[in-house]
């Protein structure tokens, strides 16, 4: 058989391109890009790879006993030529987290952490069949494909296109401080679904440009808010580190339309990861819990929205600050704590926690983490949670000053700049 025919004739089947990454007896990581990935079974949960017999990982995979399978998105050409060049120091300056004993790649499409099953000689390879152990995926993001030789992509639809463009759109009005017409009036079919992959298209890019995600939040729990924009459940968000700031809040030339609520923060030291979430998993997956001051911003012009339009725009998210005090997540019933907020020293609002939908802040989280699970995400360990507004929204302006006291807890401060 003519290997060269053989190679052309198998390059016409499209693959994906994943990085199969590990670490050896030293703690250091290994990786490799691979395209000979496939599923084997659905229950147990197995996978399978093929790496030549020569090649560098293979052992350390074999001896490691476990590795993880990172699948490239179509943003990450450069990565799948790093991992497929020998020469280079594939880890130099790549960042990468630990997760399962195994490294695992930052933006990728999708996930798996695996252990090895079996190992089957397969000719000039070695066959890794692996058992997945956890997992996570993009819903929206598109896969870098192989095919004859070349990088390829995902033909673009009308519908995929319009996503694109109002994720760049909102992105852009985030980066300049501008506002935009509602998307519910330019696009009266969108949907839900439609407005969460908006809103992951937002996230990606504030990844791209070096961001980090820090957290996640609930929105749209207050019964009012709720009853206003007709919608029976909270939306969710995400918080990147450039949203959390000190007792200082910069907001002019940052927000358009800002507008503060006191919350409680949940900072987790456990993974989270739904469908079957409670709330007392939330509170036994709680590190510390903490007051703080949510301050939204809506790029839709004159707060004009729908549930859509803010679900899309990242659920309002703008900035963050937390108090300084924690308390242990069993020190009180957060449905019945009561938070008082003044501004410019005067008393402006009080509330409780069980003024939110579904019922309590704990509550609150557990129904983010089931709802991000049914798109394959988690709550990470060592994130912050912010959980809804405890009272109403209070449109804020530069020289503000407001504070948010919990008995029990503490107090967060912030003076707008």
């Amino acid at each position: 058989m003519d290997t060269r025919a053989l190679r052309d004739a198998l390059g016409c089947f499209a693959t994906g391109i994943t990085v199969i990454t590990s670490v050896d007896s030293q703690g250091k990581p290994v990786g490799v890009t691979v395209n000979s990935f496939n599923s084997v079974s659905l229950d147990p949960p197995l996978i399978l790879f093929s790496l030549a017999h020569d090649a560098d990982t293979l052992p350390v995979v074999q001896a490691h006993g476990r590795f993880a399978v990172n699948v490239l998105s179509k943003a990450q050409e450069a990565l799948s030529n790093r991992f497929a060049t020998p020469e280079l120091d594939r880890w130099g300056d790549q960042p990468f987290a630990m997760q399962g004993g195994v490294p695992v790649l930052p933006q990728t499409l999708a996930t798996l952490v695996c252990a090895v099953e079996h190992v089957v000689p397969g000719g000039d390879h070695q066959i890794i069949i692996g058992r997945v152990e956890s997992l996570r995926w993009d819903p929206v993001g598109e896969p870098l494909l192989y095919h004859r030789g070349q990088y390829r992509g995902l033909a673009t639809t009308e519908h995929e296109a319009r996503l694109e463009a109002f994720s760049q759109e909102l992105y852009e009005a985030i980066q300049t401080c501008q506002n935009v017409a509602p998307l519910t009036e330019r696009w009266p079919q969108i949907t839900l679904k439609d407005a969460y992959h908006i809103s992951l298209g937002i996230l990606a890019r504030r990844q791209a440009a070096g961001e980090r995600l820090v957290g996640k939040k609930v929105g749209v729990t207050g019964h009012a808010i709720q009853k206003m924009l007709k919608v029976g459940q909270p939306d969710f968000g995400f918080l990147t580190d450039v949203m959390q700031t000190g007792a200082q809040m910069k907001i002019s030339g940052v927000l358009s339309q800002a507008r503060a609520e006191a919350e409680l923060a949940f900072i987790l030291k456990d993974r989270l990861m739904g469908p079957g979430v409670t709330p007392q998993d939330v509170l036994d997956a709680t590190e510390a819990v903490a007051v703080c001051f949510e301050v939204v911003d809506s790029r839709v012009a004159n707060w004009k929205i729908k549930i859509e339009d803010t679900v899309a725009d990242n659920a309002s998210s703008g900035l963050f600050v937390l108090g300084p005090q924690r308390a242990a997540p069993d020190a009180m019933d957060w449905s019945a704590c009561k938070v008082e907020v003044t501004m410019n020293g005067q008393p402006l609002s009080s509330g409780t926690g069980a003024d939110s939908s579904p019922g309590s802040p704990e509550a609150c989280v557990a129904w983010l983490a089931n709802t991000l699970g049914a798109y394959g995400m988690a709550l990470e360990p060592g994130e912050v949670i912010l959980s809804g507004a405890l009272v109403p929204l209070q449109s804020v302006v530069a020289g503000d000053r407001m504070t948010a006291t919990i008995d029990g807890l503490g107090s967060v401060s912030v003076e707008f700049v």
